[in-house]
Order: C-alpha cells, then sequence, then structure tokens
C-alpha cells in the first residue's frame, strides 16, 4: 500500500513538468504526501528561544564581516530603497545558514558555520532578496492555507535572483561574475532534481523503504519550502535574463506565481 501511494507520488511530480504546471501548482501538489506521512505541525518561525549568551569565534567575527561588505554590495545592486537595518552573526534556526527576520530588517548568519567567499556572497543576495519580498510586500499572507507554496516561490526566487546578484557584485570587482551566476544555478538546480545529489530524492527513498517514521519533520520542512522543481528553477533564471534589475524580477515572479489577489505592488 506504501509502495503504490509512493509510485503515485512520484509519477505526480513527473507528470507535472513544464512551466505551466508549475504557474498552476508552484508548491508542486504532490509534496502533500510527504506532509501527510509525516504528519508535519507547519509553524511560522518566529526566531529562537531565549538561550545563553555566545561568544563570537575569530572564524565568526571573519564571516560577520564578510557578511556585512556583502550585503551591502546586494543592497547596491538592488536599489530601490530597500534596506537591510543590521548583519550579525548569532545562533538561528539549527537548519538554517542564515535568516532575514521580517519587521525587524535584519539579516543573521549561523554561528559557528565556517563559509567560502561565495558562499557569503550567495547567501548575502539570497537574504536580500527577501528583503524584496518583505519591503515591496510581494508575499504578505502569512494566513494563507498555502503558505508553504507561497514560501517556497519566495525561497526560489531568492535563491535564483540572488544567484545573479552575486554575479553582478562578482563582476564589478573584476571577476567572471557570469560563471558564478551559472554555477550558483547549477549547484540549485542539481538540489531540486531526482537525481544524485538532489534532497527530494531523500525524502523519496526514505519514504520508498518503508521508513516514513525515520522523516525528521524539520528536515522534511526544510526541503519542501526550499527545493521545488528544476523547472521552476529554470523558468526564474529566464525572468531574471529578461528582467536583469532583480527589483522587477522579484516582481515579474510574484506576479506569474503568487495570487493575484495578494500580490502587493506589482510589477507594471
Amino acid at each position: 500500500m506504501l509502495r503504490a501511494k509512493i509510485d503515485r507520488f512520484r509519477r505526480g511530480l513527473d507528470q507535472s513538468r513544464g512551466v505551466e504546471s508549475v504557474r498552476r501548482h508552484p508548491g508542486l501538489a504532490a509534496w502533500c504526501f510527504v506532509f501527510f506521512a509525516v504528519g508535519l505541525q507547519i509553524q511560522v518561525w518566529t526566531g529562537p528561544p531565549p538561550g545563553p549568551e555566545f561568544t563570537l569565534t575569530e572564524r565568526d567575527e571573519c564571516t560577520e564581516l564578510m557578511a556585512k561588505e556583502a550585503v551591502a554590495q546586494s543592497l547596491d545592486v538592488i536599489g530601490h530603497g530597500v534596506e537591510v537595518s543590521s548583519v550579525e552573526v548569532r545562533p538561528i534556526h539549527r537548519l538554517a545558514a542564515a535568516r532575514y527576520t521580517r519587521g525587524q530588517e535584519s539579516v543573521a548568519f549561523a554561528l559557528g558555520l565556517g563559509f567560502r567567499a561565495d558562499e557569503v556572497l550567495h547567501i548575502a543576495a539570497h537574504e536580500s532578496v527577501h528583503a524584496i519580498f518583505d519591503q515591496a510586500k510581494l508575499n504578505p499572507d502569512w494566513s494563507s492555507p498555502g503558505w508553504e507554496s507561497r514560501l517556497l516561490v519566495e525561497v526560489m526566487a531568492a535563491s535564483v535572483i540572488g544567484a545573479h546578484i552575486a554575479g553582478r557584485i562578482r563582476t564589478r570587482q573584476g571577476g567572471d561574475g557570469e560563471a558564478l551566476t551559472a554555477r550558483l544555478i547549477e549547484w540549485y538546480r542539481k538540489r531540486c532534481t531526482w537525481g544524485p545529489g538532489g534532497l527530494r530524492r531523500v525524502v523519496w527513498s526514505i519514504a520508498k523503504q518503508g521508513r516514513v517514521d525515520k522523516l525528521d519533520r524539520e528536515v522534511v520542512h526544510s526541503i519542501v519550502t526550499h527545493y521545488g522543481s528544476p523547472e521552476m528553477v529554470d523558468a526564474i533564471d529566464r525572468i531574471c535574463r529578461e528582467n536583469p534589475d532583480p527589483w522587477d524580477a522579484a516582481h515579474v515572479v510574484a506576479e506569474r506565481y503568487l495570487p493575484k489577489s495578494e500580490a502587493r505592488h506589482r510589477f507594471p
């Protein structure tokens, strides 16, 4: 019985390929199987619980300096009055490398992680795209029953638009920005596939073995809200190439993939 459900689940995803299908179901409705199988109780992240004081290591201090500069460079590329009030390294959610906090307009990088320069640049650009969605009110309805699908659209946009922002910054620095953008998008696209290295494949493989009870619900939630279809990655990449201004690209993504009745400040 479980095997039959899983087979139907995978066939449903495979049959949904194509941009038009992605537009109708940006969150890939077949992911509902994972939610029901694991019994997830989705909650909006409101920040880490109070904890003990922490001390930045030398590595953390280096990351913080790079992160502040990378966020500043990202905002310079974005323009349009998008702001970030603070950038720091501190404890955040155990599965997150960084976090943009709505209402505070702040960015936090995870404590204790060592990041390479390209990673800091991409993460900073990614979080800066979340700032666009927040401050332009492109994805405002946290109470929507379909919030996970809406969040998936925003996160995928942040990953792909962020890759283009990172490339622009690298070009300004005199490097090969096109190559960096292509590498970052290919890395992210691979994580969205069913192939080796694809995170959806990990969840499916565990479920296929009948070990649904072994799935960590937070890990599954993270995968569900961060990695959609590779077709969606390609579609957003095309939007970025057609709309080089990240502000414009974010608005087009919101127009196409988020319910129009809830989108705000739409791209003309």
